[in-house]
């Protein structure tokens, strides 16, 4: 099984990512957590790039896109090998941020990825309200580039976007997991879930 947890920054994706692994990793040894961009050494490069460097929309999706091949091709191999696989971030987030907020549709970047990706059994979206995100931005010492750049009424529109997803791919199978609450909470209906999935 692929899983994948997206969402806008500082809304706990990462937290959660984490815990599920554990969650999962005492009852099958057979799970391995993974972060898009990054993973690989060509991905983990290509994220220190994006981290640090000002780049153009299009020269952003691109570097994405070329990470996100590079992961999944580590991703297909462990799904060969019988593993659950979650990744903290993939396709979804760069729809959102490289695509939607620079006006590109998510059918675009499916036409120009066809190759660098692969669509997750499951994909869990962290929804939090705009003033938490911002309230938790401000007390990260570590934002890049992309972080710094958000601001009330981008996360506004970035909430929107993700709520979207679904209506523009209703083949994929999405659950938004309410973040405003503890991780211990976030995290009961992303196992809840999984165990109606199953």
């Amino acid at each position: 099984m692929f899983i994948t947890i997206d969402g806008i920054d500082a809304t706990g994706k990462t937290t959660i990512a984490q815990q599920l692994y554990k969650h999962l990793k005492n009852q099958n040894d057979n799970v391995v957590l993974l972060r898009d961009p990054g993973t690989t050494v060509l991905a983990e490069k290509i994220r220190d790039i994006l981290k640090t460097t000002h780049t153009s929309a299009m020269e952003q999706l691109y570097l994405f896109l070329a990470a996100k091949a590079s992961l999944t091709h580590e991703i297909i191999q462990y799904l060969e090998k019988g593993y659950t696989v979650i990744s903290d971030r993939y396709i979804d987030s760069t729809f959102v941020y490289q695509g939607m907020l620079n006006n590109i549709s998510p059918l675009t970047i499916q036409k120009l990825g066809q190759y660098a990706y692969i669509p997750p059994d499951i994909t869990f979206i962290t929804k939090c309200n705009s003033s938490n995100i911002l309230q938790r931005l401000l007390h990260r010492n570590d934002s890049d580039l992309i972080e710094k750049s958000l601001n009330q009424n981008k996360i506004e529109h970035m909430i929107q976007c993700f709520e979207r997803l679904p209506e523009i791919f209703p083949k994929r199978l999405y659950y938004f997991i309410d973040t405003n609450v503890s991780i211990e909470e976030s995290l009961k209906q992303v196992i809840s879930y999984l165990h109606s999935f199953n």
